[in-house]
């Protein structure tokens, strides 16, 4: 089987880091964007993620604007998109939610349910 990309939009760079790590030493691969604006580029310029991992408070465009503009392109339809955050601000969407600290296990196990390796 083939192995599909993990799109991570987190402006923490320690986060970022951390998350894109486990998941690459996990035979994930990823692509990483610092905000929303970034993410939105990414996915009209490159192929689709199997999964979007997002965070929702970020500078330059959130994650609630992200997820207004994402919904409003059909082209992105069908992109799985779970929250990261440590704010009760996930309570705006009704997305999965990861919350962090990130745990391994957890990080694993919802990414399992999305992406495939061989």
């Amino acid at each position: 089987m083939t192995t599909r990309t993990v799109l991570l939009v987190e402006d923490d760079p320690d986060t970022l880091a951390s998350v894109a790590e486990s998941l690459e030493e996990s035979g994930y691969p990823t692509a990483r964007a610092a905000n929303g604006a970034e993410a939105l580029a990414m996915l009209r310029s490159s192929p689709l993620p199997a999964l979007i991992l997002l965070d929702l408070i970020m500078p330059v465009m959130g994650g609630l604007q992200f997820l207004e503009h994402f919904e409003k392109d059909p082209n992105l339809a069908g992109v799985p998109i779970v929250v990261l955050s440590a704010s009760g601000g996930h309570a705006a969407t009704s997305r999965p939610l990861i919350s962090k600290p990130v745990s391994l296990t957890t990080l694993l196990n919802v990414v399992e349910q999305y992406c495939t390796v061989h």
